[in-house]
């Protein structure tokens, strides 16, 4: 009886975050192994990696999956590699990978309140109001939306497990036994993640920086802090280096200064009815997913009093002002995690861009937005403890005492009302609508999907590798080209199994080298060089599910490939190498005689656009290249553009090539539309753009133009020919 009431909030923690999750997620409770808690992007894709791997990879650290024939390393496929190593070090453990993975993200959720209270009781919180504030951080936390996009985020008890262990570091005499647990512990998190790791490091590198600022006594700890500040980061670092036969990765990942945290993103909800009221009148446009990060009306009502004692007390330093006995460790945490909130917000890296050359590797974490998770953690502490402080200069008399249970009232009333919206809109809008069945499994399979996997075993030996169209390639962060859902779905069912590699690409910082020589794979064969001796004379077994294909390169591989399945899911085809590495074209161009052909060298007519000979743009405009009507583009005609296209740098592979026409009536309709990053030909800093188009049954007018939203990126492009097929 004894231990049962010791333990006994602990355990009511830890009920009725059960109850809350049963509500909100049932099918991860009961059925771990007949779902999949996202079935796009991805989600997916950690899905189908760590099917793969662990059926078909005799490897630890080679994917044989997806960029075939060279495949990939696994630490770069986002598939919980510390969790896969453990399943494969025990084979009879395959089975039932999807659950282990389900079981371990549901503990995750289930532990993080009962971590968050164990922190508040640390700091002296009464145990009821400990038990509300734990539940009330956890049901706004704000990893809950990557439950169904990026699985291996979804880990909300990282941080907080992390921060208890740093707590019991610090009041414990067997330092070296905390110091291995909280090793082990960050080396675990980088092997979920790198992002999860990372934030635990900066977290205790910012924290002992600010206590040697304050002078404590930390030189007796400064071995043990070391060993596990630094030694799983560099562990990781050198792994991740050593283990990888992949030497010309990007250097500078794309989004390092766009996925970064935001004021409003912090401090303004970024959902719900409030929400939507404040953006009546602020503008959230500038606000990425990335660094959402919530801390709730109540921290930041709490935050805001503070920062006004504060001052005040610094202004008469001799007033009768309100004393709080906020905990100096508390204080400490609370800096710690907004240094690093300064980091997600890209200081000093915006100012000053240079700083990178000489931190090369924090490239590779370029979701800054994601650093603001651990200071949402410690303000929503600090906040609890500030109150229940409150609650306890309140109490000494009665009148005082009516003021702390309304404040209680008032305090609940807040949690409830950011909770209710935050979680009403994960259950609705992000939530189930995202998750699926877990095609994974063969019990899920409809009919049409066996019928497909058995023809497939059955010949598989006639193919080398699934060719899905539309292709998609996705990993390189300069070039790619985005996958439809239903073509990404198909190609992992099918490919999973059969065990067959898939000819296309969704992976993190793939080979650069290997990514072009991919996409010069659909240019014409005077574009690419010969195909690696990698490849098997085997035919590509061709996945389509009816999607529209582009006609400069889809349609040419669909049209030279041979039907040999189909149903209502879609078809499966057949093509030699012969008949696609660089097939032809089945319509001749005539190249001598342009219907059209701009040369941009008329400064007077291209004006402020006008550059060296060759016309210069800026992504965020719309820039038209090109005004044609009828006397040149002749109706129900197809046409080939081309025209050279050179980037300053790799955003301004973001530009989209769009065409419109505009009818009689002054109609406007967009009917073409492709990324300058997806089209084949790709020369160092020159993209050879060439795209086919058929013009309208009616007389109409035309305009060719670029237009993305970003940045202010220029781009140039010179040649502009229009020709008849």
């Amino acid at each position: 009886m004894k231990w049962f009431g010791k333990y006994l909030p602990s355990i009511v923690v830890l009920l009725l975050t059960f109850l809350f999750l049963n509500i909100l997620l049932p099918d991860l409770i009961y059925h771990p192994g007949e779902i999949l808690l996202a079935k796009s992007g991805d989600g997916l894709k950690s899905y189908y990696v760590i099917n793969y791997h662990l059926n078909y990879d005799n490897s630890f650290l080679h994917f044989s999956g997806m960029n075939y024939p060279y495949g990939d390393n696994y630490l770069f496929s986002d598939g919980f590699p510390a969790i896969t190593f453990f399943i494969q070090t025990l084979p009879f453990l395959k089975p039932f990978a999807f659950q282990i993975i389900h079981g371990s993200i549901l503990l995750s959720l289930l532990i993080t309140p009962l971590i968050v209270f164990l922190i508040l009781r640390k700091y002296k919180v009464r145990v009821w109001f400990a038990i509300i504030g734990a539940l009330a951080l956890f049901s706004l936390q704000p990893q809950f939306p990557r439950l169904f996009g990026h699985l291996s985020l979804s880990y909300s008890c990282f941080f907080p497990l992390a921060w208890y262990l740093l707590l019991r570091f610090n009041e414990s005499l067997n330092k070296w036994l905390w110091t291995g647990i909280i090793f082990f512990n960050s080396l675990f998190w980088f092997f979920i993640h790198g992002y999860l790791g990372f934030m635990i490091a900066l977290y205790y590198l910012t924290y002992f920086v600010i206590k040697s600022l304050k002078r404590e006594q930390i030189i007796r700890k400064s071995i043990p802090v070391f060993i596990f500040t630094f030694l799983p980061l560099l562990f990781f670092f050198l792994f991740s280096k050593y283990s990888d036969n992949i030497k010309d990765r990007p250097e500078n990942p794309f989004g390092f200064f766009d996925y970064q945290a935001h004021w409003k993103s912090i401090f303004l909800p970024n959902s719900g009815f409030l929400h939507d009221k404040l953006a009546l009148f602020i503008n959230f446009e500038k606000v990425t997913w990335e660094g959402s990060a919530y801390i709730g009306t109540t921290t930041l009502l709490v935050l805001f009093f503070l920062f006004t004692l504060s001052v005040a007390k610094r202004i008469n330093r001799k007033s009768n002002l309100l004393i709080l006995p906020i905990p100096s460790d508390l204080i400490v945490a609370f800096f710690s995690g907004s240094a690093i909130l300064i980091y997600a917000f890209g200081f000093p890296f915006n100012q000053i861009p240079d700083l990178l050359k000489f931190l090369a590797p924090i490239k590779q974490f370029r979701a800054l937005g994601r650093f603001s998770w651990p200071f949402y953690y410690v303000s929503g502490i600090l906040a609890v403890v500030t109150i229940n402080q409150l609650m306890s200069w309140f109490a000494v008399s009665k009148t005082k005492q009516v003021i702390s249970v309304v404040l209680v009232v008032l305090v609940c009333s807040l949690y409830f009302f950011d909770s209710y919206s935050f979680l009403h809109y994960i259950s609705k809008s992000s939530g189930k609508e995202q998750m699926g069945r877990n095609v994974f499994s063969p019990k899920e399979l409809t009919q049409e999907e066996k019928d497909l996997i058995e023809y497939i075993e059955k010949n598989k030996s006639q193919y080398q590798a699934i060719l899905p169209l539309p292709w998609f390639h996705i990993g390189s962060e300069m070039y790619g080209k985005e996958p439809s859902e239903k073509t990404l779905w198909n190609s992992f069912i099918l490919s999973s199994h059969t065990g067959m590699p898939i000819y296309a690409m969704l992976m993190g910082r793939t080979s650069i080298s290997q990514t072009e020589a991919y996409f010069r794979s659909f240019a014409p064969r005077e574009w690419h060089k010969k195909q690696s001796n990698l490849f098997n004379k085997k035919d590509f077994l061709i996945w389509f599910n009816g999607d529209a294909l582009y006609l400069e390169d889809e349609q040419i591989v669909y049209d030279n490939s041979k039907l040999v399945y189909k149903n209502s899911l879609g078809e499966l085809r057949s093509i030699s190498q012969k008949n696609f590495f660089g097939a032809e074209k089945k319509e001749n161009v005539d190249k001598k005689n342009p219907v059209f052909h701009e040369n941009f060298s008329n400064k007077q007519k291209w004006r402020v656009n006008s550059n060296n000979g060759r016309y210069r743009g800026r992504i965020q405009d719309f820039n038209i290249i090109a005004k044609l009507d009828s006397t040149v583009l002749k109706p129900n005609q197809r046409y080939e553009v081309e025209f050279e296209y050179f980037w300053a740098g790799e955003k301004s592979l973001n530009n989209v090539l769009i065409m419109e026409h505009i009818n009689s009536k002054n109609e406007v309709l967009w009917f073409y539309s492709r990324p300058i990053c997806s089209f084949p030909i790709q020369l160092k800093n020159k993209v050879l753009v060439k795209a086919i188009i058929q013009t309208q049954a009616t007389h109409c007018k035309y305009n060719i133009f670029l237009n993305a939203r970003a940045d202010e990126v220029e781009f140039e492009v010179d040649n502009l020919f229009v020709r008849p097929l």
